[in-house]
């Protein structure tokens, strides 16, 4: 988060942001409203194995060989992976 002062708060902070988007105009404008303190929620498909960015490379980092595009797109996100198509899925979305 960008903050000039510690005390400072941000214009989207206790916003909740929902983000289900992929590849790269929504996770950067989500990326954004995390920046301006909203908390940020990533859905990714489980069916896919989640945001396919992941393995987008390289470069990849050396610990978990998640590749530097995806995480130049999806910083102050919270993750979470949901088989859309289940019902347990369904009611976690809902």
């Amino acid at each position: 988060r960008f903050c000039t002062n510690a005390s400072e708060t941000l214009p989207l902070t206790g916003m909740r942001v929902v983000d289900f988007s992929r590849v790269l105009a929504g996770p950067h404008c989500s990326q954004l409203l995390g920046d301006l303190g909203a908390e940020v929620i990533k859905v990714e498909n489980a069916a896919l194995g989640g945001d396919e960015t992941r393995s987008w490379g390289p470069p990849f980092t050396e610990k978990s060989q998640t590749s530097a595009y995806y995480l130049s797109c999806n910083r102050n996100k919270k993750s979470i992976t949901v088989n859309f198509k289940s019902v347990r899925g369904q009611k976690i979305l809902h």
